[in-house]
């Protein structure tokens, strides 16, 4: 999770992506947070399967 402000995309937007095969796939941009990880939760499982590494896994607020 991170501000994607220094991205050129401004204050209070968040930029989700993720990467297969070492290249980057671009998600979207969303003016919250939590919007954008969960987006890039359901790629990355898609892509990855039993082997993603979730945000909720490592942001417990994520979790609901």
């Amino acid at each position: 999770l991170g501000d994607a402000q220094d991205q050129g995309f401004g204050r209070g937007r968040f930029a989700a992506f993720v990467s297969e095969k070492s290249k980057p796939i671009y998600l979207g941009v969303f003016t919250d947070a939590r919007e954008a990880a969960k987006k890039r939760d359901e790629e990355v499982s898609r892509l990855h399967g039993p082997y993603a590494t979730l945000n909720r896994e490592i942001f417990p607020e994520l979790r609901n």
